[in-house]
């Protein structure tokens, strides 16, 4: 939930209270995906499964950290500058 958070810049279902919104996570709804440059297609498949009802079918908190040095890492290479490139 926290990603969503950074990435939407709110809680999810801030539009319903606390009852309402368990709720609609109950029925297997989710918030819909933010728009934010740095949200790639790999981080949000990850983010959609750390929701997963059934705690076997989320992904273990070591493949999350994975994805995520991934992610940092690609981030890296995509801000480098042309000057900046292997020495």
């Amino acid at each position: 939930m926290v990603r969503r958070q950074i990435f939407a810049g709110k809680v999810p279902f801030s539009d319903e209270n606390m009852v309402a919104a368990v709720f609609s996570m109950l029925k297997g709804r989710r918030p819909a995906r933010p728009h934010h440059p740095e949200l790639s297609d790999r981080l949000w498949k990850m983010i959609n499964g750390c929701w997963k009802v059934v705690p076997s079918q989320r992904k273990t908190i070591v493949r999350v950290v994975a994805i995520l040095e991934a992610e940092i890492t690609l981030h890296q290479l995509k801000s480098r500058k042309p000057h900046q490139d292997r020495t």
